[in-house]
């Protein structure tokens, strides 16, 4: 869904979005411009009207036709690099119809397909898709369940067992690690989940450690939302390189 940004370093302060906003969203004092976005009905008129950029919009929604006009042209490209297509995001399995729709016509066209996903999704959305994807690419944050409620605030059994199911298909896995300061950057951690991970099929799968950073915290704050890792530090590319060798031993 379509999203407004408030970037404050951009703001001059004008007033033309109090002036043209239909719901009065907007509100400018001494010392801040509030939104409140719970009265937002998306026209984006503010956006129109701001003249330095402080208001934008974020996402728009788009048909699979029209991607497939943006994704054909660039075929030659993916011929020679060995590269396709990847749904990411987000979760792409958040919209399972748009997704399934989109690789069907992927690979209609002869693409290489991937799916980025946590696998927190119903089963029936995941083997919907399975036909059409040649990659699964699966992020895995924690295997323990309470260490995974507390840090995501849901259970990972139905993560834990759709992986499981993955990997009794023939689909290509690979697996990406986000190493979080304090939650997973533990080396027992680590290897525990890339022992659950080799053990899948009895072989060594691929595994990328993906260090934490901050990069979302602007875009957080745009959107008026708390950034609750904003104070984490990111880890020092020794103690990656730590984490990295548990992996491969």
């Amino acid at each position: 869904m379509p999203e407004l940004h408030y970037w404050h370093h951009r703001c001059i302060r004008c007033g033309a979005c109090v002036a043209i906003c239909p719901g009065h969203l907007h509100q400018l004092d001494h010392d801040a411009h509030r939104i409140q976005r719970d009265k937002c009905i998306a026209c984006f008129s503010c956006v129109a009207g701001c003249y330095s950029g402080a208001l934008e919009v974020s996402g728009r929604r788009i048909s699979v036709e029209e991607i497939m006009r943006q994704i054909l042209p660039d075929q030659p490209f993916y011929a020679a690099s060995g590269g396709g297509v990847t749904l990411s995001g987000g979760e792409p399995l958040m919209q399972p119809r748009f997704s399934k729709s989109l690789l069907q016509a992927c690979k209609s066209a002869g693409l290489h397909t991937t799916v980025q996903t946590c696998a927190e999704a119903s089963w029936a959305n995941i083997v919907a898709i399975i036909p059409f994807v040649d990659l699964f690419l699966i992020d895995l944050k924690v295997l323990d369940p309470n260490l995974h409620q507390k840090v995501t605030g849901k259970s990972n059994q139905r993560i834990l067992t759709n992986i499981r199911r993955l990997a009794q298909t023939d689909k290509a896995l690979s697996f990406r690690i986000p190493v979080v300061p304090g939650v997973n950057d533990a080396p027992e951690i680590i290897a525990a989940m890339a022992g659950f991970i080799h053990d899948l099929r009895g072989t060594r799968l691929p595994i990328e450690l993906v260090p934490f950073h901050r990069l979302a915290t602007d875009k957080y704050r745009s959107l008026d939302l708390t950034y609750q890792a904003a104070t984490l530090a990111p880890l020092s590319v020794e103690r990656m390189n730590q984490l990295k060798a548990v992996i491969i031993k």
